[in-house]
């Protein structure tokens, strides 16, 4: 699976990710780092990339627009920081 890590969350997790064979990247691996959500989330469109965040009001409107407008829309996963050590 291809994933996108949003900026909060720890690079550990990119790395177990990698460990279990996904290909996985957070938002500062490809210069997204203080991008807005919606650039974040069209580039994870545009590379078909999972999201994985805890910005669950500014990703779930995202969603919403997009599948308003018949846009193409990637999964996103919903997180709580206390997930992460």
């Amino acid at each position: 699976m291809r994933w996108l890590l949003d900026e909060m969350l720890p690079k550990s997790a990119v790395s177990e990710l990698q460990k279990l064979g996904h290909d996985a990247v957070a938002v500062v691996d490809v210069e997204l780092a203080g991008a807005d959500d919606q650039a974040v989330f069209e580039f994870a469109v545009s590379e078909q990339r999972i999201v994985v965040t805890e910005n669950f009001a500014d990703f779930a409107a995202l969603l919403e627009e997009r599948q308003r407008a018949e846009e193409p829309c990637v999964p996103v996963v919903f997180v709580r920081k206390a997930s992460f050590p």
